[in-house]
C-alpha cells in the first residue's frame, strides 16, 4: 500500500535519458517502417477523400 501513498520518482537525468531513447527508437522506426505504413494506407487514404467529395458534393 506504500506505492499508493507515494508516488514513485525518477531522477532528471534518467527521465532525460529514457526521453531521449524514446525519441531515438521512434526516429529509427519511422526511417525504417514509415514508408511501408504510408504505402499500405494510401488506398484507405484516396477512398475517404473520394468518399469526402461525394458527400460534400451530393
Amino acid at each position: 500500500m506504500s506505492w499508493f501513498e507515494k508516488i514513485p520518482t525518477m531522477e532528471r537525468q534518467e527521465l532525460r535519458d529514457l526521453k531521449k531513447y524514446i525519441d531515438i527508437s521512434f526516429k529509427d522506426f519511422s526511417r525504417t517502417y514509415g514508408d511501408g505504413i504510408e504505402t499500405f494506407f494510401d488506398p484507405l487514404l484516396y477512398f475517404l477523400v473520394w468518399f469526402e467529395k461525394l458527400l460534400i458534393n451530393a
